[in-house]
């Protein structure tokens, strides 16, 4: 696909479950239908269930007692533990009240000119998913018990695709990793509804700062504090509404130190590109920069790939290798390129060859349940227009007045993604 200019405005990255892209779910469709008529008429209604234990604002359901009945919050807004809207309790689930008063006042002190009763249903779980971040400072958005390692995850991807292993990955390729002892500084971020560009722009900082300082703990941005405290307040009115985002990169920059780099000086940048009907120059350069980029990831380590153009196959698929797939199934008369879902953000965090050592495979570091990992080949990655960064010098630690999330897994719900009409 042509690049465009540089000079057009940058569109956000935004891809992701629950981003609002035509091509994902709908939240609506996974919201929990009321219990009964009476529980959707009335915000009043009760609903019989075990008992109830109240921490920090959370309702939760815990073993069976004596039956009791609890009314529903009269006002405010009643989540789920799957982060989505719900009009009534449920025995056996656990649910956070947000009152009407704590809302309006979050968004007083933080200038955000939005009234509740004037937001959809998905704007509201955006806010509820900030204002968790605020309630709770230690912890990343996190209303789930799910909870899983780097290890978990990479040990169940590899054991489907056998040729990926250990060796294959960054920390076992890049000198600057030589020092670190063992793997377990890996995190895993959970992306529910958005966020690509901060996850992977934070996740990269934290493995560079790994081979820097040494030091092993699992200390990233905290996403969701960082969000409810520290953006000004159009961005947080523009992510509530769901309609901008920001870029990976321009993230990245903040969190390394390099917020100056304006000409990319500390940053070594790769925009491969593949198409069906490449002259013999074309596919020369592509050849070139597959090479630079796996060179790339044995001196300097992890990279960030920046506005990757998502389309269906890579939300159904792990392993991505044939890059005109989808073009190809189309009928002769529709043989146009099909339309990118969004932009998305993720970190390259490995290289091997395919079993037949015909084609360069990478690993992509993805923050989808049950998609955490993504295989692609050289060709796959290069059709989806990517820029790809490595960052040359050293990263330290993150700036002291930024949030800091010492914790191996984290489920991130906040949205504010980058969308494909702007820029990631």
């Amino acid at each position: 696909p042509k690049r465009e200019k540089k000079k057009e405005k940058r569109r956000p990255e935004m891809s992701g479950p629950g981003s609002s892209s035509p091509h994902s779910d709908s939240n609506a469709k996974r919201r929990k239908e009321p219990s009964s008529p009476a529980a959707a008429r009335s915000p009043q209604a009760s609903v019989e269930a075990r008992s109830f234990a109240f921490n920090s604002g959370t309702q939760a359901m815990s073993a069976p007692t004596t039956p009791v009945r609890v009314p529903l919050p009269a006002d405010g807004i009643l989540m789920g533990s799957d982060g989505h809207l719900a009009t009534s309790p449920r025995a056996g689930e656990s649910y956070c009240h947000f009152p009407l008063e704590e809302v309006a006042r979050f968004l007083e002190n933080r200038g955000v000119d939005l009234r509740l009763r004037d937001l959809s249903d998905t704007a509201k779980v955006r806010l509820t998913e900030v204002m968790l971040g605020d309630r709770h400072p230690a912890k990343d958005g996190v209303h789930s018990q799910v909870s899983t390692t780097w290890s978990v995850e990479f040990d169940a991807f590899a054991d489907v695709y056998k040729h990926w292993t250990q060796e294959c990955l960054f920390w076992r390729r890049c000198p600057k990793f030589a020092a670190v002892q063992g793997s377990d500084f890996q995190v895993v971020r959970r992306q529910m509804s958005g966020l690509c560009y901060i996850l992977a722009a934070a996740v990269l900082q934290h493995y560079l700062a790994v081979a820097s300082t040494g030091d092993s703990n699992h200390k990233v941005l905290d996403v969701s504090k960082y969000l409810s405290r520290y953006v000004q307040k159009d961005v947080l009115k523009n992510h509530i509404l769901g309609v901008d985002g920001g870029s990976s990169f321009e993230m990245f920059c903040k969190l390394t130190g390099n917020a100056d780099a304006v000409m990319h000086r500390d940053f070594v940048r790769y925009s491969p590109t593949y198409g069906p009907s490449m002259t013999p120059e074309a596919k020369e350069d592509f050849a070139v920069a597959i090479k630079r980029i796996i060179a790339g990831l044995q001196e300097h380590g992890p990279a960030l790939v920046s506005r990757f153009q998502v389309r269906a196959e890579f939300r159904q698929r792990d392993s991505l290798i044939e890059p005109q797939e989808q073009q190809q199934q189309q009928q002769p008369q529709q043989q146009q390129e099909p339309q990118p879902a969004g932009l998305h953000a993720m970190v390259l965090v490995g290289h091997t060859k395919s079993p037949d050592g015909q084609k360069d495979l990478f690993l992509l570091q993805n923050w989808w349940h049950g998609g955490y990992f993504k295989e692609v080949s050289a060709e796959y990655l290069a059709s989806c227009a990517p820029e790809i960064y490595f960052l040359k010098k050293s990263v330290g630690t993150l700036p002291a007045d930024l949030p800091i999330l010492d914790e191996a897994f984290a489920e991130t719900s906040a949205d504010t993604a980058e969308r494909l009409p702007l820029e990631g």
